[in-house]
């Protein structure tokens, strides 16, 4: 008799699936994306928790078809998810939960119904004390010594 085949290495580690995405898209409604939104920041969470520590305090604030816009706590925030792979990230999430593609855009501060001015450019820029308390609150961070 042949001897049993000899083991074969393990497979190749897999990425854990993608969420299932919704058998009906979520309806491109304001209302619906913010009960939502709690499912997005937890795949955040699991998925990219480095980027998710910017969404802290945000909110979807105007939604149509095709795009979501996030209204977070800092003119920082906004910048840091603005960057290509940050906002790839979110819109991965998003659809992951809203099973549709959407662009996802992020603007600061309390969002004013009916304006399209940037509400980034009424905060007074951060001095570097605000800016240090800004990134220790973002990353859960300690400042350790003196």
């Amino acid at each position: 008799e042949a001897p049993p085949p000899p083991d074969e290495p393990p497979p190749a580690a897999e990425e854990p699936p993608p969420p299932p995405v919704s058998a009906e898209p979520a309806p491109a409604d304001l209302a619906h994306f913010e009960r939502l939104w709690s499912q997005v920041l937890d795949v955040m969470e699991r998925e990219a928790p480095s980027t998710r520590g910017f969404l802290d305090g945000s909110r979807p604030t105007r939604v149509d078809e095709s795009s979501l816009e996030v209204t977070v706590t800092s003119p920082m925030r906004a910048s840091m998810l603005g960057t290509r792979d940050n906002r790839e990230r979110v819109r991965v999430a998003v659809t992951s939960v809203a099973g549709r593609t959407m662009d996802v855009a992020f603007v600061a501060g309390a969002p004013d119904a009916g304006q399209d001015e940037d509400p980034g450019s009424e905060a007074p820029p951060l001095d570097d004390e605000a800016l240090l308390e800004e990134f220790k609150a973002m990353f859960r961070a300690v400042e350790e010594g003196g």
